[in-house]
């Protein structure tokens, strides 16, 4: 899931090709942050209602479709970016692509902990740090990953070709709103695949939870 960074690291080139500002970055950020928020207070309840995975593929599955919305949408509008309707639609997808990041920002944390506790019930050791380092360790790679896969997309448009002018093509916009919605959409998708082999939710979770406050339970009497 590491395209919600990609897409944040391109952001100023994205405000710039988008919008017409490297000045409007902030625009594109408050946007998506909203939906972000939103989400993440969301998914506590999501969690209650479904469990960490099925929540998890849930929001995936709807940021791949929000995301290919969105970036369907700005094609048309950067062809008619006077369209009142595109215009509206243009920043209600935005938002709507927001609502996703709950799955990545939050699960993992959650997920984490209860790694934890599961390989305790099964070893007796308790191994927060390492697995907190771990956590760590994979938050900085999908912040390189983001960094360079969207600078390649940034690339690839030829953005650097035309920044001077500042008369970027279709293309130039499609390819980098392309990196900015659609492919962080496609990612999100793809992690859903090492998700279907998570299993610790519902009454295994449950057990692990019980088992393991019984245990320390004895340990103090």
């Amino acid at each position: 899931g590491f395209g919600r960074q990609m897409a944040m690291g391109i952001q100023v080139q994205a405000a710039n090709v988008i919008l017409g500002s490297q000045n409007l970055v902030a625009v594109l950020g408050i946007v998506t942050a909203v939906g972000s928020m939103i989400s993440m207070a969301l998914c506590p309840l999501l969690i209650k209602k479904l469990d960490e995975k099925k929540a998890y593929i849930l929001l995936s599955v709807y940021g791949f479709a929000a995301s290919i919305f969105s970036f369907v949408i700005g094609h048309f509008w950067f062809q008619n970016p006077k369209n009142m309707i595109l215009t509206v639609l243009f920043y209600a997808s935005l938002f709507l692509i927001g609502l996703q990041f709950g799955a990545v920002t939050l699960m993992p944390m959650i997920m984490t902990a209860d790694a934890v506790d599961y390989y305790e019930y099964e070893t007796g050791k308790r191994m927060e740090g390492a697995a907190y380092s771990i956590l760590t360790l994979t938050i900085k790679v999908c912040l390189a990953l983001g960094t360079a896969v969207g600078l390649i997309f940034v690339q690839l448009s030829g953005y650097y070709d035309l920044i001077d002018s500042g008369n970027f093509t279709t293309k130039t916009k499609d390819v980098i709103f392309f990196a900015y919605t659609a492919l962080p959409g496609i990612l999100a998708l793809l992690s859903v695949i090492p998700m279907l082999k998570y299993d610790i939710v519902g009454e295994k979770k449950a057990t692990i939870t019980k088992t393991l406050a019984e245990r320390r339970g004895t340990k103090e009497d």
